[in-house]
């Protein structure tokens, strides 16, 4: 039997297992490649059964490693038989097999690794969508044995590394010697450093020392209509008096019959095509209590992906709104004194 009479068979499996194992490499440079803002995207659109699976983002690594590992043992375990047929071929040798495997080989490197991550790295999001019905069948397939693949990584860890511990993180002096050591600019190095006491000071700042109060916030009871949307707008790109505080860019929706913020609405975000449909654009805010520091606001923003807090008192009454940008701006210029109102006493 010639050489290609005893690969030929073979190339059609070889070929699948090769596309599985790209889908699954670059699935998981695609998916954890993704940001916030594409993760929001994709919930509304066509992307949503891929964003989903970043829920769990433990249990999604542990099934695209499994299958991958999967496939590309089943793959060199063809490779194998037809290496061994190559060695016993007539036309065949020693040589033809090692020349076969190492062809192999370096297949897999690029085409299962190397150009599916490349790929998936460049574009995410449309990679991710393309991947989403496969891998969620994928992973419903492997489920009931990924409970048993993270016991066996557990147990692995603590026989062989049983006293890894977490790197320390960096404090505040190491962070203010780095800035000092990557810039030659002194007045650059000077905002930096005041960004970053600013950052810590977040942890001590509460939220309101630096919300919006309600009666400075643009409200309306849907539907959103495009004039209320044109007027709030206009507003938000009005010029900011000396000292002044810049307007929202975000319209705050109230339950209808009722005084309750239920959603936001970033009115500078918008496209013109979607001035007519800005209701579905809507999006959920989160309640955070006015004794809250901001640095946690920050962080439950962030776990939740909302783009605004609504502050509320003692007696659950709406007080005020805290937004990713007016923590940025917390950040960079430092501005305590962003309420105009006095904040609420302390219950006794």
């Amino acid at each position: 039997m010639s050489v290609w009479q005893t690969i030929l068979p073979w190339i059609a499996p070889m070929g699948i297992l090769l596309i599985g194992s790209a889908l699954m490499s670059g699935s998981e440079a695609a998916l954890f490649s993704l940001r916030s803002h594409d993760l929001k995207k994709m919930r509304t659109g066509p992307g949503k059964l891929a964003a989903d699976l970043l829920r769990a983002p433990e249990q999604l690594l542990s099934g695209i490693l499994f299958w991958n590992l999967l496939i590309n043992m089943s793959y060199f375990a063809m490779v194998g038989i037809v290496g061994a047929r190559l060695e016993t071929a007539s036309k065949g040798g020693a040589g033809a097999a090692v020349t076969f495997t190492v062809a192999n080989l370096l297949i897999v490197i690029f085409f299962s690794e190397m150009l599916p991550k490349s790929i998936a790295v460049l574009a995410p999001r449309r990679f991710a969508t393309l991947c989403g019905v496969p891998l969620s069948i994928a992973l419903a397939v492997v489920r009931p044995v990924l409970p048993a693949v993270r016991i066996a990584n557990l147990a692995a860890r603590r026989l062989i590394w049983p006293g890894f511990e977490p790197e320390p993180e960096l404090d505040i002096a190491a962070i203010e010697r780095a800035i000092d050591l990557g810039t030659g600019d002194t007045a650059l190095a000077v905002r930096e450093q005041s960004a970053l006491k600013n950052l810590v000071q977040l942890t001590d700042l509460r939220v309101d020392a630096c919300m919006r109060p309600r009666s400075t916030l643009p409200l309306c009871h849907p539907p959103v209509t495009p004039e209320i949307l044109a007027e709030t707008l206009s507003k938000s790109l009005e010029p900011v008096p000396d000292g002044g505080q810049p307007p929202t860019g975000y319209l705050l929706v109230i339950e209808p019959g009722g005084d309750h913020i239920v959603g936001s609405l970033n009115v500078e975000q918008l496209r013109p095509s979607q001035f007519d449909r800005a209701t579905s654009s809507i999006e959920p805010v989160c309640y955070v209590p006015w004794s809250s520091g901001v640095s946690l606001v920050l962080d439950h923003l962030q776990r939740q992906r909302r783009s605004v807090a609504v502050v509320v008192n003692e007696f659950g009454d709406t007080i005020g709104m805290l937004s990713i940008e007016d923590i940025v701006q917390q950040i960079l210029i430092g501005r305590p004194e962003l309420a105009s109102t006095q904040p609420p006493q302390e219950p006794t």
